[in-house]
């Protein structure tokens, strides 16, 4: 069958390409473009397109069929394991996206253009909500230090924004853009960009940016020169932005600091804290809610260190008296994926995970000294394969807090560069 000139798969690549801005309309959307996806490529794939890719398929039924038995030795309540037993749906949306990123016609540069518009209108609809008070469609600021744009009351604005940075370079580089002839505009649009998750308030999001910008500027090389005069834009908007009344790095540095040291030790769990190790006595890690949540995380690992409690059991164990104690701080996760992970999925399920973090650590290692002996330029799918690997290493990147690792939102926007990983190792097979 002649794919170029099926209307229905161009549709679905079209819809790949603006996935990031489905995502902007929240967590339904996602679904259900997911499932529109899932049941075409359902019905075309063959039988060699799975045996291409057979060994992912392997692993990733092998993680999925310990937290599906895991989950259901955790409770028999279909609330509790719900997200669990449809966690097979990941890997067909990742199988999806390969199988339809391979018919995109890269020829058609529009989409670089809609990729570009999509972004620059959530970037300066940002900053006017920002300082303005309200953005263009009249949706307040939730958080008079923190950005949301078209979010609103989910703060989530910078997460979104560092992990599709990755995902913007790929589409540029499919769709053979011009980066030396546009490299001015680019860099101005990348340093308004940078701005943007920095006003986002998160802070864990601008310092994983920062860590995504390092590598890609240390591993591809055609991003180098772009990527370090977009920094000196970035830095220009700051000192123009600088002006105004409004600061951002108040809540990005000044904040971050004094939620880590405390002068004062008056509540029982600072008291409690303070007996048990000298080190707390005046610091906490990130704050006293994150050294609270992993406390928690540390006591279900130690309780069922080989299997975990079970998955997304944390929300319903933490206010247990074994695990919260005086010390601890009940809430839905424990905001880090990997004590979420031992907690929940002990040592079994957070080899799985940390596994693929030290796979990605691994390649990122090996292509910075491979740089430094070989001169030449990589090729497309090469860049492609490394930039996912530098989106996949920064997600799971493990001295960061992060989001629950089981939410549904998350989780497509974590397999989203597994899916473009896979799709450059088999390109550069052929």
């Amino acid at each position: 069958m002649y794919y170029k000139n099926n209307i229905l798969n161009k549709i679905v690549v079209f819809f790949i390409i603006l996935i990031p801005f489905i995502f902007i309309l929240g967590p339904t959307f996602v679904e259900i473009f997911s499932f529109f996806v899932v049941s075409l490529f359902l019905f075309e794939a063959k039988g060699s397109f799975y045996k291409i890719n057979k060994k992912y398929i392997y692993l990733f039924l092998v993680f999925f069929l310990f937290i599906l038995l895991r989950s259901l030795v955790f409770s028999q309540e279909f609330e509790k394991i719900r997200s669990v037993v449809f966690y097979f749906r990941f890997l067909f949306y990742v199988l999806a996206l390969i199988y339809f990123l391979n018919r995109i016609d890269n020829k058609q540069k529009y989409f670089t253009k809609i990729i570009f518009l999509g972004f620059s209108l959530l970037i300066y609809d940002s900053i006017i909500q920002y300082y303005h008070g309200k953005n263009i469609f009249n949706i307040p600021l939730y958080d008079q230090q923190r950005a949301s744009s078209f979010f609103g009351k989910e703060l989530i604005l910078g997460s979104f924004l560092f992990r599709f940075l990755p995902f913007i370079f790929i589409i540029l580089i499919l769709f053979k853009f011009d980066f030396k002839k546009n490299k001015l505009n680019l860099s101005f649009f990348l340093g308004s960009y940078f701005f943007s998750v920095l006003i986002s308030g998160e802070r864990t999001s601008f310092f994983l940016l920062l860590l995504t910008i390092f590598l890609l500027i240390i591993l591809i090389k055609d991003f180098r020169k772009i990527l370090l005069c977009s920094l000196i834009f970035f830095l220009f908007i700051n000192l123009i932005f600088s002006f105004s009344k409004k600061n951002p790095y108040d809540r990005m540095f000044k904040y971050t600091f004094s939620q880590m040291i405390s002068q004062k030790m008056d509540s029982k769990i600072d008291l409690e804290l303070n007996k048990k190790i000298s080190f707390f006595s005046y610091n906490y890690v990130f704050s006293r809610e994150h050294q609270g949540h992993y406390i928690i995380a540390i006591r279900m690992f130690l309780d069922n260190p080989i299997f975990g409690q079970g998955p997304r059991s944390f929300r319903y164990l933490c206010s247990e008296d074994r695990f919260i104690k005086s010390d601890g701080i009940c809430t839905t996760h424990p905001h880090n994926t990997y004590l979420q992970l031992l907690a929940e999925t002990g040592l079994i399920g957070f080899l799985f995970i940390f596994v693929l973090f030290l796979f990605t650590l691994k390649e990122v290692v090996k292509k910075f000294f491979k740089n430094f002996k070989h001169k030449n330029r990589d090729n497309n799918f090469v860049q492609i394969k490394y930039i996912s690997l530098i989106a996949i290493f920064v997600s799971l990147f493990p001295l960061a807090p992060s989001g629950n690792f089981f939410n549904n939102w998350l989780s497509f926007v974590y397999y989203y560069p597994i899916a473009f990983y896979i799709y450059s190792i088999n390109k550069s097979k052929y």
